[in-house]
């Protein structure tokens, strides 16, 4: 778990994505935050490899477009549905990464934004399951959120999931 001041919250993004994409890496991406053609573009220019980048998008949906699987993106219909992203990521683990786990790392921004969508026992529900997830099928996985929201209320059980919590201030 990566928490950073909202100050802070992109460009520790960005610093955490140049140390942990290699063009050997296989990332997911799940965002809430940014539709996929932005963090392709914003990545491109970056210099960060994206060319074995899955993307889980449920911004997208949130701006209409409908949910479908075009190349390595996954169009959700919003971050409002926790179960579809879950089921989403539980085909792309078990089929088209199924062989490359010791190689994938699966990057969550953001648990501030499902706090806007979903009541904090279900983020609290999602993220224990999503974490599992990552156990499961021995990848690596770094969650991030603004550091005011994971050490409240239902979340902060949620820290102890975590190998790490790495707080940026």
């Amino acid at each position: 778990m990566v928490a950073s001041s909202p100050t802070k919250y992109a460009p520790t993004i960005t610093s955490i994505l140049h140390q942990l994409v290699t063009p050997e890496t296989v990332g997911v991406y799940i965002s809430a935050n940014k539709p996929y053609f932005s963090l392709i573009d914003e990545m491109k220019d970056l210099n960060i490899p994206t060319s074995n980048m899955y993307f889980l998008d449920c911004a997208s949906g949130l701006m209409g477009k409908q949910p479908q699987e075009v190349g390595n993106t996954f169009i959700l219909s919003g971050p409002s549905n926790l179960t579809e992203l879950s089921i989403t990521l539980s085909d792309l683990l078990s089929g088209k990464l199924k062989g490359r786990e010791n190689k994938t790392i699966l990057f969550l921004d953001s648990v501030s934004t499902f706090l806007i969508y979903n009541d904090a026992n279900m983020v609290a529900k999602f993220l224990h399951a999503i974490s599992g997830k990552v156990r499961a099928h021995n990848i690596s996985g770094v969650f991030f959120s603004l550091d005011e929201d994971i050490m409240k209320g239902a979340l902060a059980s949620t820290v102890q999931f975590q190998d790490r919590v790495l707080e940026i201030n």
